[in-house]
C-alpha cells in the first residue's frame, strides 16, 4: 500500500492501535479496569504465615493455636504496630518537640483567661457580669419552681460562685 506521492511523500495506512484487539470490540470496564490496576504486590511468607493465623483466630478462637503459633502471631502483629508508630509520626518531630508544643497551648489558654479576667474588671464587663448574675437569678428560679426564700438565697449563692 505504499505508493509515492505526487508531492514526493509516502501514502500509507499506518495503526497504532492494540495489538491483537479487533477492529470495532471495545474493552468492557472491568477489562479497562484489569488493564490499569497495579499488580499486587507479593506477600511475604511470614506475612502469609502471620494472616492465616489471624484467620485461624477469628473462626476458632486463641485455643487452636499452639504456644509456636501464637509466639509468631504476636510477634508479627508487634513488628506492624511498631511500623505504623514510626512511619505515623512526624519526621523531624521529637517528644520533646511534641511536649513544648503542648505547653506553649497551655500556656496560650492561660494567657486567655488572663485576659477575660481583666475585661471583666472593666466597667463594661461589669454590666456582663451584673447581666449574667440576673439570668441566671431567674433560671434557677425557674429550674427551682418559684422563688421562695430558700430558693432565691440557694440561686443567689450559685451566682456568686459562678460569677467569682
Amino acid at each position: 500500500m505504499d505508493r509515492p506521492d505526487r508531492s514526493g511523500g509516502s501514502r500509507s495506512l499506518k495503526h497504532y492501535g492494540i495489538k491483537g484487539m479487533k477492529w470495532g470490540v471495545r474493552r468492557s470496564d472491568a477489562q479497562l479496569a484489569n488493564a490499569r490496576s497495579a499488580p499486587k504486590p507479593t506477600l511475604s511468607e511470614d506475612a502469609r504465615t502471620a494472616e492465616r493465623l489471624h484467620n485461624k483466630v477469628q473462626t476458632k478462637g486463641t485455643g487452636s493455636l499452639s504456644n509456636q503459633g501464637m509466639r509468631q502471631f504476636v510477634e508479627r502483629m508487634n513488628l506492624e504496630r511498631q511500623y505504623s508508630q514510626l512511619m505515623s509520626s512526624p519526621p523531624g518531630k521529637s517528644a520533646a518537640d511534641r511536649g513544648h508544643d503542648q505547653v506553649k497551648k497551655y500556656l496560650a489558654y492561660g494567657q486567655t483567661y488572663a485576659n477575660v479576667r481583666k475585661f471583666l474588671d472593666t466597667p463594661a464587663g461589669q454590666s456582663i457580669k451584673t447581666g449574667m448574675k440576673a439570668a441566671a437569678a431567674a433560671g434557677f428560679g425557674y429550674a427551682t419552681g418559684g422563688t421562695g426564700p430558700a430558693a432565691a438565697a440557694g440561686a443567689g449563692v450559685l451566682v456568686r460562685r459562678m460569677t467569682q
